[in-house]
């Protein structure tokens, strides 16, 4: 019997405290940029145009950290105020020839970019070679 009270005890305390600690757990929204790219192959030679970069928030549960997809690849990062500010997590997708590829790019929390900040956003189609075949960039304003 006395063993008995004693797991309920400490069940009692263990779920007491999860349910304290959980309370205090921030579950704010943190910026990210979502990205639609286009490339193209044209008489073989690849091209790639960012069609959108879009600042956006989502929960820091689902903020992407980072993503590897060997080559080749297409391949995203932003810098923030040209890379003093931070640079952002890297995004790839697999490339798998001509079409439209999104990607999302998330920072870590103290490198997040702040009102007027400038966000280069560069994205590149990485060969089976690890080479860039293709790169473009877009800037934005942080809002």
């Amino acid at each position: 019997m006395r063993k008995g009270t004693i797991v309920a005890v400490v069940t009692i305390n263990i779920l007491v405290i999860t349910i304290l600690t959980s309370s205090c757990i921030n579950l704010e929204d943190v910026p990210v940029i979502n990205i639609k790219t286009e490339v193209t192959l044209i008489d073989e030679k690849t091209t790639i145009e960012i069609v959108s970069a879009e600042q956006d928030e989502t929960s820091i549960l689902k903020s992407p950290k980072g993503t590897s997809v060997g080559f080749p690849s297409v391949d995203a990062k932003a810098l923030i105020n040209y890379g003093h500010g931070g640079v952002s997590y890297w995004a790839a997708k697999e490339y798998t020839g001509s079409g439209t590829y999104e990607l999302v790019l998330g920072f870590e929390k103290e490198r997040v970019p702040k009102k007027d900040d400038i966000v280069k956003v560069l994205v590149r189609v990485i060969d089976g070679n690890g080479k860039t075949i293709a790169s473009t960039t877009r800037v934005i304003i942080w809002e």
